[in-house]
């Protein structure tokens, strides 16, 4: 993701069947490329475990210091 505005704050959740798998929050990021590591919760874990695969939608809200908030949804999936 690329950061425009200084002092925004990214937040990034994973979910799958209307659960929340996962999530991470960076907040006062600078402007520039901005890479989050989004651990899975337990409950994530549990069902990449008991399948070899989970498919996931992926929420980014980045909010500037100064405005409304920005999101995108892509859907993505983890392999085993």
């Amino acid at each position: 993701m690329n950061v425009r505005n200084d002092g925004t704050t990214v937040r990034v959740r994973l979910r799958a069947g209307g659960r929340r798998l996962g999530s991470a929050v960076r907040r006062g990021a600078q402007p520039g490329p901005l890479t989050l590591d989004v651990p899975l919760n337990r409950r994530g874990r549990s069902a990449l475990a008991r399948r070899s695969r989970l498919r996931l939608s992926v929420r980014v809200t980045a909010t500037p210091a100064s405005g409304s908030p920005v999101s995108a949804v892509r859907r993505v999936t983890l392999r085993r």
